[in-house]
């Protein structure tokens, strides 16, 4: 896993609160992650390919970190994002990372109102 060097990731207040019922429920979440940008605000705007190509190592890392998989993965080649259905260390594990820029809950929050 890489080390933080970079200011730690924004991470939606709900996602964090969806995280601690899922750690006492022991049941798995769903998160949007964004990636940072490698060389900064500067830096090009990655290629799809290179999106792929960083969100696998990015798995790779928390799967050696945890020695779990996440349930779900979709890619979004053009947003350098993805999102996941994983258990909450797997997830934690991603936050941890300084390749994460941000992460937020996908669930619709007016969902859980109705």
């Amino acid at each position: 896993m890489s080390t933080r060097d970079e200011a730690p990731p924004e991470v939606d207040p709900s996602l964090l609160r969806e995280l601690e019922d899922a750690e006492q429920a022991q049941r798995p979440l769903e998160a949007v992650v964004f990636l940072r940008r490698l060389g900064g605000a500067e830096a090009a705007t990655p290629t799809p390919e290179q999106t792929e190509s960083a969100v696998a190592r990015l798995l790779r890392s928390a799967e050696r970190d945890t020695g779990e998989r996440p349930a779900a993965v979709s890619v979004f080649r053009n947003l350098h994002s993805f999102a996941l259905a994983a258990s909450p260390s797997f997830i934690r594990s991603l936050l941890r990372d300084e390749r994460v820029a941000s992460a937020r809950s996908n669930r619709d929050p007016s969902a859980a109102k109705r």
